[in-house]
């Protein structure tokens, strides 16, 4: 029965929706600002779909019509990031220069960490382009020798956790300044921690979302460089 409903693009379109539904409401009963729907509901619908044995492609007949709604709700970004215009152009050396620096650190931790932690060159060079939005991390994680599977996963799993760390680490450093914790969302967890980023205001989102073009931009020209000189250094 299951599986005849589950072949249904009803099913896809129903499930994802209430599952979002379910964990946002939850988090605004109880005022868990950690609890983030969009993270919980991928969690919660990859352990559903294993557990229930229902195959991603049947899933996706439904969801795909979910995943339609990626392009104008990236469009819709563009809406805060006209409002924030004024604070952009004050703040544009600022911003460039604080986006390319978490770039850049994002990528040497990942480099650092992996010889640290002596794991092979493949998987050092997919987990490298973890910060940026799938269709980027997955074309240059395959021009720099890493697994495009792998780096997929790793893309999701900052994801899932940035928007859970986020609060407390920014509470933890004192960062109160709603350009900075956008910037900082943007640059280390795309589009998933600009949606953290937007439930924290329209300026987080705002800079969220531009942080996310300038890092890929960044990644995509710093990535195969940094990758190489640490290659280089450690051997």
């Amino acid at each position: 029965m299951i599986d005849y409903l589950s072949k249904e693009p009803i099913f896809g379109v129903i499930l994802t929706i209430v599952v979002f539904m379910f964990f946002r409401m939850l988090g605004n009963k109880f005022q868990w600002k950690w609890l983030n729907p969009l993270a919980f509901s991928i969690l919660a619908i990859i352990l559903f779909l294993n557990m229930t044995g229902i195959s991603y492609d049947n899933y996706y007949v439904g969801a795909k019509y979910v995943d339609m709604f990626i392009g104008p709700a990236t469009v819709a970004l563009a809406l805060p990031l006209y409002r924030s215009l004024p604070l952009i152009k004050k703040h544009a050396a600022s911003i460039m220069i604080s986006v390319g620096i978490g770039t850049i650190f994002n990528i040497l931790m990942v480099l650092l960490l992996s010889a640290m932690f002596k794991l092979k060159e493949p998987l050092m060079l997919s987990l490298v382009p973890k910060s940026v939005t799938t269709a980027i991390a997955m074309d240059l994680s395959t021009q720099i020798g890493g697994v495009a599977a792998i780096t997929v996963l790793s893309v999701i799993t900052t994801g899932v956790l940035a928007p859970l760390c986020a609060e407390p680490i920014l509470k933890m450093f004192g960062i109160d300044d709603p350009m900075a914790q956008g910037l900082a969302l943007g640059t280390t967890s795309h589009a998933i921690g600009t949606s953290k980023a937007m439930e924290m205001g329209e300026v987080q989102g705002a800079m969220s979302g531009l942080a996310i073009g300038i890092a890929g931009i960044a990644t995509v020209i710093l990535a195969p460089i940094l990758t190489n000189l640490v290659d280089v250094l450690i051997g």
